[in-house]
This record gives C-alpha cells, structure tokens and sequence, in this order.
C-alpha cells in the first residue's frame, strides 16, 4: 500500500506542475489578472469536491462541526488560494520548473520544521525511527542548501560545469 501512496504523490506533484500551466493560460484570457483565474480555478475546485463530498461523505453533519472548530483550522483554503495565486502569478515570471523549484523548498523547510516541533514531541528519542528521522533532516537540509547554491550561481549565469570543478 505505500507505493500506492508513493504513486499518488507522485501524481499529485504532475497536477500541481500541470495546474500552473492551465491557470497561467486562464489568467491571460482574463486580461491577464491571476486573482480571477486563481476565483474561478477555486470556484470549478469546489463545485468539484462539493459533489464528490456529498456523494462520499455525511456532508452536512460533518459542515455542522465547523463553528466549533478553532479558527487556525479553518485557514487552509486561505493558504491553498494564495499558492494557486501565487503559481499563476510567478510561473510566466520564472518559468514553472524555477517557481515549483522555490515552493519546493519552501515545503520541504516547513515539512521539516513541523517533524521536529510537533512528531518529535511523541516520539521516543531513543527509538531508530527518531535516529533515522534526524539523519534524513541533515541530508535533506543539506541537499537544500546545494540546490540553492547551484540554482543561485545559475541565476548568475556561471557554469554549473565550473562550479561543481571547484569541489
């Protein structure tokens, strides 16, 4: 079950890539304003998950919860619309490979920080899974720290050939 899993994110990271490209070309049909493709790219999305939810899901009874929720659970659609908002403005800006690249990046440096402040705090210390964890940030971390280097001298426009000679 966990390639399927594997497979599915995998799948998730081809739609995210493929979504930047589609609302970019909606944003130029709308005169070029990324904050109506970004509505109507929600909009289609939640006429989308509203039927699939009705059909799938108590709907209702699970809406009827929402009041006694904490506010800070309620934001992750605000944080989804500025990422749509955000591809569709920097993908004819930076090109797609270069945005997903940086949002990357950025997910990986909250992931991480997330694992340590909030995994951590359950995990047995001592136990391989928390060891393993703790080398896998440092290569992770690490990776990070090269990718940027070697995007940044890029950006530069230096020869990443002539780069990499010096190590």
């Amino acid at each position: 079950m966990f390639f399927v899993y594997l497979i599915v994110a995998l799948a998730a990271g081809v739609a995210l890539a493929t979504q930047s490209a589609i609302n970019t070309q909606l944003a130029k049909a709308m005169s070029g304003e990324a904050v109506i493709a970004t509505f109507i790219s929600f909009a289609v999305g939640t006429i989308f998950l509203f039927f699939i939810a009705l059909a799938k899901t108590d709907l209702w009874g699970n809406l009827s919860t929402i009041p006694s929720q904490p506010w800070w659970k309620l934001i992750g659609g605000v944080l989804g619309a500025v990422v749509v908002f955000t591809t569709v403005l920097l993908a004819p800006k930076l090109g797609i490979t270069a945005m997903l690249f940086f949002i990357i990046v950025g997910q990986l440096i909250t992931a991480t920080t997330i694992d340590h402040f909030w995994s951590y705090r359950y995990a047995d210390p001592r136990s391989e899974h928390h060891k393993t964890h703790r080398i896998n940030h440092c290569r992770l971390w690490i990776s990070i720290f090269i990718s940027l280097e070697i995007s940044w001298l890029s950006y530069l426009g230096r020869d990443r050939l002539e780069y990499a000679s010096i190590y």
